[in-house]
């Protein structure tokens, strides 16, 4: 069962450590990562919805997930307060091609999610399901994104020491980037799991995107691969 939360708790702090707002496309989840993306359908309506999750909760065995007030508004269960609701839980190659589809005119392709659990919706509050990182190696099909034969120029945003937090950064660049950030991937060099943005046709264009995301608080620099 799903549920939401609103007016009392905006402004407070979340697990994530963000303030809670009760006008995004957030939720609270027991056990998914965070952060992490999460795609809830109404198993009433089959209206769906995708939310970032960034809280823990809620704490009552029949209750799934919170969502903020305004995903419980488009899920058409504000009024009620509950219903029943399937989770799923988008990997970072899924909100990629979600992008990609966006930006294309043509046809909309459709994620392939993995499903966490259906119950029925309810109140408050939102671990991490590993993935298969590439090796430090040029595969075919990432050796033709690259913009000529030698070395292009690559934004490094993080090295994690876990391949799960590699994945659940790699899915939150790609919804809040997707506009600035080419293609993303998580490479791992030795214990670390470097998650890379690229290429770039220029030196010139990758700083001016590492600035950009300076301004908005987030730390990138740029190397060459």
């Amino acid at each position: 069962m799903g549920s939401w939360y609103g007016k009392k708790f905006h402004g407070q702090k979340t697990s994530s450590g963000e303030p809670y707002d009760m006008f995004k496309m957030t939720a609270a989840h027991p056990t998914l990562p965070i952060p992490s993306y999460a795609r809830v359908t109404s198993l009433e309506t089959g209206k769906q919805v995708i939310v970032r999750v960034n809280d823990r909760g809620p704490f009552l065995s029949n209750r799934l997930i919170d969502l903020s007030y305004t995903a419980a508004y488009k899920l058409g269960y504000l009024e009620k307060g509950s219903g029943q609701v399937e989770v799923e839980l988008l990997l970072p190659d899924e909100i990629e091609r979600i992008n990609l589809a966006k930006k294309d005119a043509g046809s909309p392709i459709e994620p392939k999610p993995v499903v966490v659990a259906s119950a029925e919706s309810g109140t408050q509050n939102a671990g991490a399901t590993p993935v298969v990182v590439a090796k430090e190696q040029k595969t075919a099909s990432s050796a033709s994104k690259a913009v000529s034969s030698g070395p292009a120029y690559y934004l490094q945003l993080g090295a994690y020491q876990q391949a799960s937090n590699a994945q659940s950064y790699q899915a939150k660049f790609s919804l809040d980037w997707a506009h600035k950030l080419p293609s993303l991937e998580v490479v791992q060099t030795g214990d670390y799991y470097k998650l890379f943005a690229g290429p770039f046709n220029t030196l010139a264009e990758a700083t001016q995107v590492v600035e950009e995301m300076k301004s908005m608080g987030t730390n990138s620099f740029v190397v060459r691969r």
